[in-house]
């Protein structure tokens, strides 16, 4: 859900931001789609996948899933940026 709503509020504006140029515009998807990981919990199917093959309860899938999740999504992030930086 974030992810759509997300990229919807983002979409209008890109010419304003100048996220024209194919690269940034390519970062930006890539932006949105790792903001998005970001906190995975309950309300999330990929949090119910993992916990149920892993044999994880509630509680330990809070901590693994919420934990790895935000590990991912702000290096990636974090990657993101520093790429565009060097690239562009």
């Amino acid at each position: 859900m974030a992810l759509v709503t997300t990229a919807s509020i983002v979409a209008p504006l890109i010419g304003t931001l100048g996220l024209n140029d194919p690269f940034l515009l390519t970062m930006t998807v890539l932006s949105i789609g790792a903001g998005a990981s970001v906190a995975s919990h309950v309300n999330d199917s990929f949090f119910w996948v993992l916990t149920q093959l892993t044999g994880m309860n509630v509680n330990q899938g809070y901590q693994v899933q919420t934990a790895g999740t935000f590990i991912f999504g702000t290096s990636a992030m974090v990657f993101i940026y520093i790429f565009t930086q060097i690239i562009h």
